[in-house]
């Protein structure tokens, strides 16, 4: 099995517990049905809290009203003998802080953010991390390719899924 299929692969169940109310933006939560998911573990493995520097952006993926969405990949540590493995593939959202204040977004935004730490489904991509740069405010999630749900179904007829697309 390749490591994109393994980065890709995930077995969920559902949690609603809470982080701890005294934790810093940078502190990452395990999410129980991500302790043997690759791509997680590259996360956890970091030494120092992550930064913007930590990625590389390949491409953009997705621009929405607070932000916009790349591909991005974990740099390699210099000491990390796992240089040679194909990187797993993120999706970070960057949202511009003062954009989103002008907007009168910023709730909107904190929301998101806070739905997305929450939320421990099958069907939701899992927030990896979060940290701030500068004036930015990002998120990094589970890549799932292949677009998203809403453009999908609007290129189906009449805006709905047949029944072998849904299964």
């Amino acid at each position: 099995m390749s490591n994109e299929s393994v980065c890709s692969t995930s077995f969920s169940r559902l949690s609603f517990d809470l982080p701890p109310p005294s934790s810093s933006p940078e502190t990452l939560f395990v999410k129980p049905h991500r302790s043997s998911d690759f791509a997680y573990s590259a996360i956890l493995r970091r030494k120092s809290a992550l930064t913007f520097r930590d990625f590389h952006l390949l491409r953009r993926i997705g621009a929405g009203d607070i932000g916009t969405v790349y591909l991005c990949r974990l740099r390699h540590d210099a000491g990390d003998e796992d240089d040679d493995e194909d990187p797993c593939f993120y999706a970070m959202k960057v949202v511009d802080k003062e954009a989103v204040a002008l907007k009168k977004k910023a709730q909107r935004a904190e929301m998101e953010r806070k739905i997305l730490k929450m939320v421990d489904h099958p069907f939701l991509p899992t927030l990896y991390a979060e940290f701030e740069a500068s004036n930015f405010s990002c998120i990094v999630m589970e890549y799932c390719s292949g677009g998203d749900l809403h453009s999908l179904q609007h290129n189906h007829p009449n805006n709905r899924f047949s029944l072998s697309s849904a299964r």
